[in-house]
């Protein structure tokens, strides 16, 4: 018995050396549009999913879980109303789950920040863990001026813009974009950790 217990403490032994010690690395950056490469997640939406349901008023949202790991990350809220008369109303945000951020403008830390195709996504831009506000429009009908629109954020308009992510994962943090042409949702990616 002492030799057969002596013999599974040497196999058990011999496993664990023969173990090996997986190490993961992490991006300190991913650019704007960037859809490869070494741990980076990238999802392409096929078909682009518009985020409009309700066309006479209401909220419709969209959870995201970019990095694949069961847990939502962010959320997308459409805001649409329009009355009969002389009014329409429409807003597009977005919220932070838990400890993630979205990239935003400093002076403006509400309003999500516009990045270009290959902007640098990193710690060392402006991040805020709430709610940010991609576009607000508010449209009112005047008898002499038609309609006036009153628009905030930058994504009502703009089709070649991407909203900078950032997701903490086990004490690291995910750097990701997301791709919205108005409320349309396109495309996103995140880097996720690998083994080196």
């Amino acid at each position: 018995m002492k030799k057969l217990f002596t013999f599974l403490a040497f196999i058990t032994f011999i496993l664990s050396c023969d173990k090996k010690d997986d190490k993961y690395e992490y991006l300190p950056f991913i650019t704007a549009g960037q859809v490869d490469g070494t741990g980076i997640n990238y999802t392409d939406i096929v078909p682009d999913e518009e985020l409009i349901k309700n066309y006479g008023y209401g909220d419709t949202t969209k959870n995201l879980d970019l990095n694949n790991d069961g847990i939502d990350d962010f959320q997308l809220t459409h805001y649409f109303f329009a009355s009969m008369q002389s009014q329409h109303d429409e807003s597009l945000k977005i919220t932070a789950f838990g400890m993630n951020s979205v990239c935003t403008i400093l002076s403006e830390n509400k309003l999500a920040y516009p990045l270009k195709y290959m902007d640098t996504i990193s710690a060392d831009i402006n991040w805020a863990d709430s709610t940010v506000i991609l576009y607000s429009v508010s449209s009112h009908w005047s008898m002499s001026t038609g309609w006036n629109d009153i628009v905030t954020g930058y994504w009502y308009d703009n089709d070649s813009i991407y909203i900078g992510v950032s997701i903490i994962k086990d004490n690291k943090q995910l750097f990701g974009w997301i791709d919205m042409k108005r409320n349309i949702l396109c495309q996103y990616a995140v880097t996720v950790p690998y083994l080196e």
